[in-house]
Order: structure tokens, then C-alpha cells, then sequence
């Protein structure tokens, strides 16, 4: 039987510097699963990809079988029309995770759509990455704290 399945992506960023990718897996509206993911030094719209690419993954881990179908939801319009070969890609470290992600659907034989949504449409993926940098900060601020 084919499942169909959303996954919700965001990003939050101190562009560039710390950022927070997150994922919210849901399968027949139902939340299955969160993720989320810390990089550093990279750009807001470079982490929008990360987190497209955790939705997949996370999407991957939950899959039933190949006739699964995943819509992606993004709010950043920038990678969507990217991924969709609506806009190019002018930035060597877009591109490269473009490709990867375009040769990540290939290899693991995803039956995807990725559309982009309004940011008001987003609110919960949003919330988790704004609140887990949120927290990434303030473990680091307490480290500093605690080495002198």
C-alpha cells in the first residue's frame, strides 16, 4: 500500500555563523518525528538546503516502501525553485548540495514533489529551529561561563 508523507523544513541562522536545520516528518497528518541538525559557518539559505536533505533522510528512515510519496515543504523559496530548476545556482556551495540532494533522490529511488510554502504555513519547523539555536547559544554561552 502506498503511504503518503510530509515532511516540513526550516532553518535559523546567525548568518553565516551557527545554524539550525530542522525536519518534521508526518505521515497521513499524524507527526512521526522531528529532527534537527547544528552546522557552523554557513549561510541561512546554505542550512535551508541541510535541512531539506534532513527531511529526506528523516523521510528515508520511516519510508514503507518505494511508492511512498513525500511532499516537501519549504518556506524558503530560494532552494525550492533552485531544487526544481526554476532559478539557478550561482553558489559553488549551493550547487554542490543541490546535487547532492538531486543525486540522493535518484539513489534511494524517492517519489518526491518539493513546494514552497508561506512562512505562516511553516510555524512548527520554524518554532524548532529558532528554539534549538535558542538553545545551541545558551550551552555555549554556559561553557564560556564555566571556563574562567
Amino acid at each position: 500500500m502506498t503511504s503518503k508523507y510530509v515532511v516540513k523544513v526550516d532553518a535559523s541562522s546567525e548568518n553565516p555563523g551557527r545554524s539550525v536545520a530542522s525536519a518534521i516528518l508526518y505521515k497521513d497528518d499524524i507527526k512521526i518525528e522531528s529532527a534537527v541538525k547544528q552546522y557552523i559557518n554557513i549561510t541561512n539559505n546554505e542550512a535551508e538546503y541541510m535541512a531539506i536533505f534532513l527531511g529526506l533522510k528523516l523521510f528515508l528512515k520511516h519510508r514503507e516502501g518505494e511508492d511512498d510519496y513525500l511532499l516537501l515543504q519549504s518556506d524558503s523559496n530560494l532552494a525550492v525553485k533552485q531544487l526544481n530548476n526554476e532559478y539557478m545556482t550561482r553558489s559553488k556551495k549551493m550547487k554542490t548540495a543541490k546535487d547532492s540532494i538531486t543525486e540522493f533522490i535518484k539513489t534511494h529511488k524517492i517519489n518526491v514533489n518539493i513546494e514552497h510554502i508561506r512562512r505562516e504555513e511553516n510555524k512548527e519547523a520554524d518554532e524548532l529551529a529558532r528554539k534549538s539555536l535558542k538553545k545551541v547559544k545558551e550551552v555555549i554561552q554556559n561553557e564560556n561561563k564555566n571556563k574562567y
